[in-house]
């Protein structure tokens, strides 16, 4: 296991447990991919929404920069159409002192203060300066209509990507939900959390 590896590892497993506010994270086992569901906070544009995106992290992270793009439509100068998000830390500024963490709190900073000197739409950012009002109203009804409101409590965390004391063989994998409702729920203490790593590591090594 690589040192680059063990980073991934423990930063994906830090932000599934403990993900910046507004934000649920849940591990798929596709090549280090992440599902990043943003829920708007009330009193924005984006209040109410809930708003799916697709984070993956390369093998050579933290010196390769990750990849972060909506999956549902979102009004906003700074996102186009494909979900691409205009952001430097996304676009050849990221720096391998940077954390996922990192990225997600700025993105969501962006999300809620468009940059309209550097739009992705500059059809949109034309109307967040001069007609705002437009913008919120345009911005809710993408929300309302791409981005309905999510019960939170029905989406059950998990962390695909690691695995408790257990079988470590591919077969054994298929009960990582199970093993992995005590890690999420709590009823595994943080000192514990290594040895869940550690173990996921020597999976990979055999």
């Amino acid at each position: 296991m690589s040192p680059f590896t063990n980073r991934i590892h423990k930063e994906i497993y830090s932000i599934s447990r403990h993900p910046p506010q507004d934000f649920t994270c849940r591990t798929k086992f596709d090549d280090f991919s992440l599902e990043i569901i943003f829920n708007g906070a009330d009193g924005t544009f984006y209040e109410n929404g809930t708003f799916i995106l697709e984070l993956i992290v390369p093998r050579n992270y933290p010196f390769q920069t990750p990849k972060l793009q909506f999956m549902t439509p979102i009004y906003h100068p700074n996102v186009d159409v494909a979900g691409r998000i205009c952001l430097d830390m996304l676009l050849g500024r990221w720096c391998p002192t940077n954390r996922l963490y990192d990225l997600l709190e700025t993105v969501k900073y962006l999300i809620y203060h468009p940059n309209v000197d550097d739009p992705l739409i500059p059809e949109r950012a034309i109307e967040y300066k001069y007609d705002i009002e437009e913008f919120k109203r345009k911005a809710r009804e993408w929300t309302h209509v791409f981005a309905p409101k999510i019960d939170m409590n029905a989406l059950k965390p998990k962390i695909d990507y690691f695995m408790w004391i257990g079988d470590c063989s591919l077969e054994g994998r298929g009960d990582l939900n199970k093993k992995s409702e005590g890690i999420i729920s709590g009823t595994i203490e943080e000192e514990e959390e290594e040895m869940a790593i550690s173990v996921w590591d020597t999976a990979d090594n055999a």
